[in-house]
């Protein structure tokens, strides 16, 4: 699907996508579950919440950009006001909303821009 959208055909990805406001419900309720699993698990370096919060976030860019692409801004506008309005956690709404609104690069780009390499450990000269 990914590559779908990033080569611009629209139509086809709105075909073959699964119903996007479906999808954005069962991503929050995974999100929830999971933020619930990392206050009860032992403190780790690893940044759980923040791959979660990502991962939630693109499954919601993608479905922004099918239906932008697609030519109907009225619908990208509901799911994105949707994807944010199920998530309870204020914190986690907060981040949810500014991962949605970030530009759609590549999360490694993204990671390696912040100091990270592939293998989620500090790199040790950050640029």
């Amino acid at each position: 699907m990914d590559a779908i959208v990033s080569a611009g055909d629209y139509r086809l990805a709105d075909r073959i996508r699964p119903q996007p406001e479906t999808q954005i419900r069962e991503e929050a309720a995974f999100l929830a579950s999971q933020v619930l699993r990392i206050k009860r698990k032992p403190f780790t370096r690893a940044p759980v919440r923040w791959a979660s919060v990502r991962g939630y976030a693109d499954v919601v860019r993608r479905h922004l950009a099918i239906a932008s692409g697609i030519g109907d801004p009225a619908q990208a506008a509901r799911l994105q006001a949707l994807a944010v309005r199920l998530i309870d956690n204020p914190s986690l709404r907060a981040a949810v909303r500014a991962d949605i609104a970030r530009r759609a690069d590549s999360p490694r780009l993204d990671l390696y821009r912040r100091g990270w390499n592939k293998h989620g450990r500090r790199r040790r000269n950050p640029r």
